[in-house]
C-alpha cells in the first residue's frame, strides 16, 4: 500500500494518523453494511411476501453516506507553523 509519507511535524503526524484511522473505520463500516444487506436480501428473496430489504438498505445507506462525508469532506484543522514568529508580551 503506497501512502503519503508521515510528516516529522508532531501535529501533522497526529492528523495523518487520525485520518488513516477514520478511513479504516469507514472501510469496516462499509464491509459490515455490504455483508449484512446481502444477507438480508437473500432472506428477503427466499421468503415469500412483500419486498422489505430496501428499508434497511436506505436507512443504513444514509448513515454510511454520512460517515463517508465526515471522513472525506471534513475540513482539516489548521496546523500551526513552528516557524511563525509569536508576538511578545
Amino acid at each position: 500500500m503506497n501512502s503519503a509519507p508521515i510528516s516529522n511535524d508532531p501535529l501533522a503526524r497526529l492528523e495523518q494518523l487520525r485520518h488513516k484511522s477514520a478511513v479504516k473505520g469507514l472501510l469496516i463500516h462499509a464491509s459490515i453494511f455490504a455483508l449484512t444487506i446481502s444477507g438480508l436480501a437473500v432472506i428477503n428473496i427466499l421468503t415469500k411476501g412483500d419486498w422489505w430489504v430496501q428499508w434497511p438498505l436506505m436507512g443504513w445507506g444514509l448513515g454510511l453516506a454520512g460517515h463517508a462525508l465526515l471522513v472525506y469532506l471534513k475540513s482539516p484543522r489548521p496546523v500551526p507553523s513552528t516557524t511563525e514568529s509569536r508576538p511578545g508580551p
